[in-house]
């Protein structure tokens, strides 16, 4: 294995060209095994550069603005778009990881959907399964694209991104393909009716007609049980165990043959009260308790 010296040029060319990215530091050692005949990868770059005290750049700072952005865009767009729009916006680059961070601690879920669906929603509101709506997808019926803008990848996140609008208009025109009893209404009424049906919120007032107040029983008809008073038993005092008299010297005596199922053929060397020991050829000697040892004599 090459030793590889970093000259204070080599350093100042790392300086001058590390952007805190694999794709730099990759750059970077492409172009010193060009010079040196190194067979330098990216992970030695930045393992240097980290060295160096430049291997984290600066953190972006957030104001009011660009959080009440967030909560705005973070539903609707996925973190790499929203990290463009607001590059482009303010002037300052912002990556996917930071657009991804800032909304975790601001507690907004990327899970959830402000005006658009996944395919998987599509397919719980229509009843069917994905193999039934994709075809949809290919054919273009159903206008769809990843959320990403990316094909699927092993971060995540790759899902179809179908619009509100998009979707009303695919089931008024392929209505007659689906069953009407597997269909989940309510949500289906929310794709055509936007703001009428809201999952986990309070009844919408239609029509001027009040919800239906909460149940509450009459308390003249509630019949209060007086407490159970639990029976005393009584507790008698456990006998005292019999006394274990020591039997290593009945059982066991030194030079006796004994047997373990696991280490074999073995001689007692030792005998007490309590205790036995025994020598095996295979692993030496062993002391056992004289209540449970799992010796049997030959």
């Amino acid at each position: 294995m090459q030793k590889i010296k970093y000259t204070p040029e080599i350093n100042d060319f790392i300086r001058l060209n590390y952007a805190h990215s694999h794709t730099s530091a990759q750059a970077i050692a492409d172009h010193l095994n060009a010079v040196y005949g190194w067979d330098l990868k990216y992970w030695s770059i930045s393992r240097q550069a980290a060295i160096l005290g430049i291997g984290h750049h600066k953190m972006h700072n957030w104001d009011d603005e660009q959080d009440a952005i967030l909560r705005k865009w973070g539903h609707k767009y996925s973190p790499e778009h929203v990290g463009k729009l607001m590059t482009q916006k303010f002037g300052t680059p912002i990556s996917e990881n930071a657009i991804i961070n800032r909304l975790r601690r601001l507690n907004i879920s990327r899970r959830e959907h402000d005006g658009w669906y996944t395919k998987k929603d599509v397919c719980e509101i229509m009843g069917v399964d994905h193999h039934t709506i994709q075809p949809y997808i290919d054919a273009g019926k159903l206008s769809a694209h990843y959320h990403t803008g990316k094909t699927p990848r092993k971060t995540g996140m790759a899902m179809w991104h179908v619009e509100g609008p998009d979707f009303a208009k695919f089931i008024i025109q392929f209505a007659e393909d689906f069953r009407g009893r597997n269909v989940d209404l309510l949500r289906l009424i929310g794709v055509l009716l936007p703001g009428i049906y809201q999952k986990q919120s309070e009844p919408t007032n239609l029509n001027g007609i009040k919800p239906v107040p909460a149940f509450k029983p009459d308390p003249v008809s509630v019949t209060v049980k007086p407490p159970s008073i639990p029976k005393i038993r009584q507790v008698l005092p456990k006998p005292a165990p019999a006394e274990v008299k020591p039997r290593a010297a009945v059982n066991f005596s030194v030079g006796d043959p004994v047997i373990h199922a696991n280490f074999g053929k073995g001689e007692v060397t030792e005998t007490g009260t309590e205790t036995v020991t025994v020598y095996f050829s295979s692993c030496g000697a062993k002391k056992f308790l004289v209540a449970v040892a799992p010796l049997a004599r030959l």
